[in-house]
């Protein structure tokens, strides 16, 4: 019980730390049927950001390919600096390095976006993006990370990286940041 209350505390006092916060909210909002909460809208940004585990392990190639209508639905490949203005309407001061002050940012989005996986004492979440150059037309994705809780602490990374993937691998643990204007 002491350990709750510690971390708590210290989880607490990130809060109060943290530089500048979002005046976005992240809301669920549902997509083909009611219930199915497959959209986090950024208020913010006026943005529509389809779930992280609706395209789970799907290329890039297959999603374009209308893999679930999300194409069709308006859905297109977000780009490093949208995913970056994700993460900073999640309140995540820290985009690119690990802290215990992004540890609520992350933990929202995960909770709103999915987990796409676990590994040892970690959670967390990847999606392919577009690399926001022309790299992304000749087969190559980004991929932006999404970590809590690494070796029992609550430390938390939010991050984008260009020219990782090709766009015809298939990965277990990652989904697509697919993304789309307020209709």
């Amino acid at each position: 019980i002491l350990s709750i209350f510690v971390l708590t505390l210290i989880l607490s006092m990130g809060l109060l730390l943290t530089p500048g916060t979002s005046e976005a909210d992240l809301l669920e909002i549902d997509l083909y049927s009611s219930g199915d909460k497959l959209i986090t809208r950024d208020t913010g940004t006026g943005l529509d950001w389809l779930d992280l585990t609706a395209t789970q392990g799907r290329s890039v190639n297959e999603v374009l390919a209308d893999f679930g209508g999300f194409v069709s639905a308006g859905f297109r490949y977000a780009t490093p600096v949208e995913v970056e203005a994700l993460f900073t309407s999640a309140s995540i001061p820290y985009i690119g390095s690990t802290s215990i002050a992004n540890a609520p940012g992350v933990a929202q989005l995960l909770d709103l976006m999915g987990v796409t996986f676990t590994i040892q004492m970690a959670t967390g979440a990847k999606g392919m993006h577009d690399t926001g150059d022309p790299g992304f037309d000749s087969g190559f994705a980004g991929i932006g990370y999404l970590r809590l809780g690494e070796q029992n602490v609550p430390l938390a990374k939010a991050q984008t990286v260009k020219d990782i993937v090709r766009t015809e691998a298939r990965f277990d643990d990652a989904g697509s940041y697919l993304v789309r204007p307020v209709p």
